[in-house]
């Protein structure tokens, strides 16, 4: 009798859990994108309101909040539409208009100040577009999974996992259209060079960059 109510039990356990990742399907693009930091090494902080805030696992992000890492960290930030950035060690990430309503499938905006970030983008879309901005160039998706980083010094460079990104400079007048493997540097000065398939090790060292330790 033990081993049929643990079997029954298993069962039960099994049937709630597929109709919550049915629920979760459904609901992936309608309603209010919220999203929340999952997981953490090191110290992250936010700016908010004139105030810069320690944020732990589970803390919830708001709409142009500045998400700010320490020294070695990373973090994950999760979106209940399936949307996830890694954010690398020393990041300076302004959230713009990730966190708000999806009237219309607006527009996402990511600005990526200084550091690294990797986007991991779900195939059922709650956005029209979504961008990742530096302060040298423009990197847009649909849907993908691609890396941004920016030096301080103002340089920018994209490298795309899946998909296909567009990249462009600020001024837009130089953009290349990148595909999965492929990355591209753009210069402090807003100038292009080719893309290129990235060698293994660069693409090693920049998936390191933000994934956990």
């Amino acid at each position: 009798m033990l081993g049929m109510g643990f079997r029954w039990g298993c069962a039960v356990a099994a049937v709630a859990l597929a109709l919550m990742g049915q629920a979760q399907a459904q609901t992936q693009g309608s309603g209010p994108r919220s999203c929340g930091l999952a997981t953490l090494q090191g110290e992250a902080f936010v700016e908010r309101g004139g105030q810069r805030l320690t944020i732990a696992p589970g803390g919830v992000l708001t709409t142009n909040d500045k998400f700010i890492t320490g020294a070695d960290a990373r973090a994950e930030i999760r979106c209940n539409d399936g949307v996830r950035i890694n954010v690398g060690a020393d990041s300076q990430l302004e959230l713009a208009t990730l966190v708000a309503g999806q009237q219309a499938k607006q527009s996402v905006v990511l600005r990526l100040l200084n550091g690294i970030v990797r986007v991991a983008l779900p195939s059922i879309r709650s956005w029209r577009r979504f961008e990742v901005q530096t302060p040298t160039a423009v990197a847009s998706v649909r849907a993908t999974d691609w890396i941004v980083q920016a030096e301080k010094g103002g340089a920018t460079a994209v490298f795309v996992v899946e998909g296909q990104v567009q990249t462009a400079n600020r001024a837009g007048n130089q953009g290349a259209f990148l595909q999965a493997g492929e990355g591209i540097d753009f210069r402090a000065d807003g100038e292009m060079a080719a893309s290129i398939r990235w060698g293994e090790a660069r693409v090693k060292r920049t998936l390191a960059a933000v994934m956990p330790r």
